[in-house]
């Protein structure tokens, strides 16, 4: 499933599946919006780990700060902008094979968050990645990074600075 922005500045790639019962509330339309109430609805039939995964997409969002929006919090952002049509970020969960086909008519001018090694493993990125340091690496050729998952032990604080500053140098970057 795909959601948030059909024109996305900003990609996540996560390598897990939403819970089955959570499409029931959105439309038909290939890229979904998030709306609260299907964000709380996959929190409640996914767990725990989706509120985290929403919360560090949230902060991370909000650090960068490349929407024009008013709020002053990153749980205002999540609240009110997180994932929306009309935002510049868009969440991909897919399969493995869905993931590759999917990476295939990315735009040379996506910044793409490859959630994981084992993500990057999956479709077959991992070979590529030039290991900036133990927790990021950028696929060779592309905006592309390998990052921790959004999991606050494995995505701190710290290293969620760290990643916004990656992605500040991908956009501003001419190549």
């Amino acid at each position: 499933m795909i959601i948030g922005s059909s024109s996305p500045q900003i990609v996540v790639l996560i390598n897990h599946f939403l819970p089955d019962g959570s499409s029931s509330l959105v439309s038909t339309d290939f890229v979904y919006s998030l709306t609260n109430e299907w964000r709380e609805q996959i929190i409640v039939e996914g767990g725990n780990n989706w509120r985290k995964i929403f919360n560090i997409y949230a902060k991370l969002a909000f650090s960068l700060d490349i929407e024009v929006n008013e709020t002053k919090t990153w749980q205002d952002y999540r609240d009110q902008h997180l994932l929306n049509s009309e935002g510049a970020f868009q969440l991909v969960c897919l399969g493995d094979a869905s993931l590759k086909t999917y990476l295939q008519g990315i735009s040379d001018q996506t910044v793409v968050l490859i959630t994981g090694k084992k993500c990057a493993e999956s479709v077959g990125l991992l070979d590529d990645a030039h290991w900036l340091d133990r927790d990021f690496a950028q696929v060779i050729g592309t905006r592309w990074l390998v990052c921790p998952y959004f999991d606050y032990r494995q995505l701190s604080n710290i290293k969620l600075e760290r990643l916004v500053e990656l992605i500040h140098d991908r956009i501003n970057s001419t190549e």
